[in-house]
């Protein structure tokens, strides 16, 4: 487990020599820590490396976003038969239901 933590200090308006300063400190070469475990959680970071990362997750997500709108519109087309299936047969249900009243109608009258 490593923990880290951040502090950052912000001048205004610096005076130049103690702007110089800061930028002799912010220019020190990093202290290489001994102790393997130490170093491997340590890991160097690369803006190019990070930004290639950023560059093939844009590219990743823009892939998954076109198959799940092509799926999506594969479901509708779908919904839409399914739809039209229950239409016709719910039309086709009311229509005997309409045929056996007017059977049994009929049946009673001749009786």
């Amino acid at each position: 487990m490593v923990a880290e933590v951040f502090d950052e200090c912000v001048f205004t308006d610096p005076t130049e020599v103690f702007y110089q300063q800061l930028l002799r400190v912010s220019n020190l070469l990093p202290v290489h820590l001994k102790e393997a475990r130490v170093q491997q959680s340590l890991r160097q970071f690369s803006d190019e490396q990070d930004f290639q990362a950023l560059l093939e997750a844009k590219t990743f997500l823009e892939k998954e976003l076109v198959s799940v709108r092509e799926r999506l519109k594969q479901l509708e087309g779908e919904t839409c038969v399914v739809d039209y299936a229950v239409r016709e047969t719910q039309e086709k249900s009311r229509v005997r239901k309409a045929q056996r009243g007017a059977v049994s109608s009929a049946k009673k009258q001749k009786a």
